[in-house]
């Protein structure tokens, strides 16, 4: 279980959402789940490579739920960006292993 900043206790953002998000498996080969969001909150992931260029998205998530597959991405580190209302809350290393 993460808790803190959107869950995510990583980087300094202002006005910080009250949640508490698992974000799972890590590291990860196919699939990466992300549990304990708010609903009716207009939330967008984003995986993205080191040097920033965004790999895998989901926008306009309205569930207590995701799930996001990358199966397609190489071996690596990684970047998961949360965002709400486009307003940057979270930010997290994932892991994917193959």
């Amino acid at each position: 279980m993460i808790t803190g900043l959107c869950g995510v206790p990583a980087t300094a953002i202002e006005n910080p959402e009250k949640l508490t998000l698992s974000i799972f498996p890590d590291p990860a080969s196919d699939l990466i789940n992300i549990t304990g969001m708010q609903v009716n909150k207009n939330l967008c992931i984003k995986i993205a490579n080191l040097q920033g260029g965004v790999l895998a998205e989901l926008h306009h998530i309205n569930n207590t739920s995701a799930t996001i597959s990358i199966s397609q991405l190489p071996q690596g580190l990684y970047i998961l960006k949360l965002s709400i209302d486009n307003t940057p809350v979270a930010y997290k290393k994932i892991s994917i292993v193959h």
